[in-house]
């Protein structure tokens, strides 16, 4: 999906955090999303939280539909840092 993204916050670091839209949707529609990097003795724990920008309610299938879809990008991601640490070596 192509999305339209305003980043809101930056904590090098610590934290990022932004406001994201479907590309061609109402702004509207955006949800704000902020992930924190918090360091504990085993390595880091990463806190993602994904909210509608303007205040409601929230639908129970939108709520898993929300946390598939990070569940993925985050697979993803791991995939991406996997790769990324075989070519250092």
């Amino acid at each position: 999906t192509r999305r339209r993204v305003r980043v809101d916050r930056v904590d090098d670091g610590q934290r990022l955090a932004w406001t994201w839209w479907v590309d061609g949707d109402d702004p509207a529609r955006a949800s704000s999303v902020e992930v924190t990097l918090t360091p504990v003795l085993a390595g880091t724990v990463v806190t993602i939280v994904e909210r509608p920008a303007v205040s409601g309610a929230v639908s129970a299938s939108t709520r898993a539909a929300t946390s598939e879809a990070w569940s993925h990008r985050l697979l993803h991601l791991e995939a991406l840092l996997l790769v990324a640490a075989a070519v250092r070596g």
